[in-house]
């Protein structure tokens, strides 16, 4: 499904960062992973089940297909989606349930690409039934469930549910959160309340008198489950939210990134900076950054010009509170050079190209063109301590129980191990740092930028 330019799904990062969505690196569609496409796989057999009044396990040996790979759908998968589905299905009962909804949110998003017929394609469709063939509609989000079911205690009033499956494991997201440290009362979770603002005026459409309104987090990989309640008026606060945010965001817009004025639009911590692409280059993030570690960089080097030790108790725990901010900044930062120094553009302090250089010898592992071989002749000398539950043992595990059983030592050992299994035993590949141009070891290798990638699928975006 096309995303919005103001999607919900980044609405946390545009709706506190305003200058965020002025940032070139944020207005490139952005790719995918294993982690969202793993996501995407689960949503997929969600929706299957809910729609079709089925339960997840209704679809044995299926794969789902999400880009270029199969996604199988496996007892670990059916069994977390299905809590999913008997959650939304537990809330519905009695109730209207619209499942993977289109919600629209033009009123305060305003317009954009025709999500429907642009969705694969370049043109638009000239029948288009959202966009009448003029490739422009309503922006807004598709949220997993929304649900209308009328309250118990007040005839005619309704509870308007929006339910979202988190299929990451990286952390918990919230169906509210606490604007800052300290603070008395939650806040609704941005993605949820845009969703939640989209449904209700469709819900005045068809005649809904809506007086309740939940926002539902189910993460079932964490057997976490959170919902969060506000009242009408609640709501249309957080619509103001939104209309101001967009309004600052598009006048960001219309500064340059390098306009000083473009400053009074950026704002950073660790929870808005984790999905912004702009980190690297972006001047709050580096000077929150500096800040937490009270360390200043300079301008034209970016090295550090000063670092300051926690030396009491309670510096120590404001330390703590900033690692996870200065964590994403080294990780970006790693992930910038494995990408440009393989390129040779990437200049050291010693005024060379930074280099790749091999590390280690990688550790010894059994040679796996040999695997048959050598694990008829494992059993045969140490039994069935040669497999671990689910694998076989690795060369280093194997060679301590050998010592064991055969009782040899030293020199003795070393000549039976070298004549009965040193030749099974291959080295896996050396690993590769990145070292200054001046450094006597050869260059060597190709970096893997995808070894910095966030372990955390925008599934787990709040």
């Amino acid at each position: 499904m096309a995303h919005s330019f103001w999607s919900p799904s980044k609405s946390h990062m545009w709706m506190h960062c305003h200058g965020a969505m002025a940032q070139p690196e944020n207005q490139v569609p952005g790719g995918t992973s294993d982690f969202a496409d793993d996501g995407t796989a689960s949503h997929t057999l969600a929706a299957w089940a809910l729609q079709n009044y089925k339960d997840a396990g209704d679809y044995p040996d299926l794969t789902i297909k999400v880009g270029q790979k199969e996604w199988e759908v496996d007892s670990e998968r059916v069994d977390f989606v299905q809590q999913y589905v008997d959650d939304v299905r537990r809330r519905a009962m009695g109730g209207v349930l619209f499942i993977e909804h289109r919600v629209d949110l033009g009123d305060y998003l305003g317009e954009g690409p025709c999500w429907k017929c642009l969705d694969h394609s370049t043109e638009p469709d000239p029948t288009c039934d959202v966009c009448s063939g003029s490739g422009i509609a309503p922006q807004g989000g598709t949220s997993d469930a929304v649900i209308l079911v009328e309250i118990p205690d007040e005839p005619g009033c309704y509870m308007l549910i929006a339910a979202d499956l988190k299929y990451g494991m990286g952390e918990k997201v919230w169906a509210g959160y606490f604007p800052a440290p300290g603070a008395d009362k939650r806040k609704i979770n941005t993605q949820c309340g845009n969703y939640l603002l989209g449904a209700w005026k469709k819900a005045k459409e068809l005649g809904y008198k809506v007086t309740k309104f939940v926002a539902v987090i189910c993460q079932p990989r964490l057997d976490h489950i959170d919902e969060f309640e506000i009242t009408a008026e609640e709501l249309e606060t957080f619509a103001d939210e939104v209309r101001l945010a967009i309004a600052r965001g598009q006048e960001a817009m219309t500064l340059g990134v390098d306009d000083p004025k473009m400053e009074e639009f950026l704002y950073s911590d660790e929870k808005v900076c984790r999905w912004c692409n702009a980190r690297l280059t972006c001047k709050a993030f580096n000077r929150r950054v500096a800040e937490e570690v009270k360390t200043e960089f300079d301008e034209e080097t970016g090295a550090p010009i000063g670092f300051e030790e926690p030396r009491t108790l309670e510096a120590l725990s404001k330390a703590y509170a900033a690692l996870p901010l200065v964590m994403q900044w080294v990780k970006v930062v790693n992930k910038a050079l494995w990408e440009n120094v393989p390129k040779g553009t990437v200049i050291g302090p010693d005024g060379k190209p930074l280099k790749l250089v091999s590390g280690k010898a990688g550790k010894r592992m059994w040679d796996p063109t040999q695997k048959d071989e050598v694990e008829g002749l494992m059993v045969g000398a140490v039994g069935a301590a040669a497999y671990l539950p689910q694998q076989t043992v690795t060369a280093p595990q194997f060679e301590t129980l050998l010592k064991a059983r055969t009782k040899l030592k030293g020199k003795k050992f070393q000549e039976h191990w070298d004549q009965h299994w040193k030749k099974y035993i291959t080295n896996a590949k050396p690993s590769l740092s990145i070292a200054l141009g001046s450094d006597p070891r050869p260059a060597a290798g190709k970096a893997d930028a995808s070894e910095f990638d966030d372990e955390i699928s925008t599934e787990d975006q709040p």
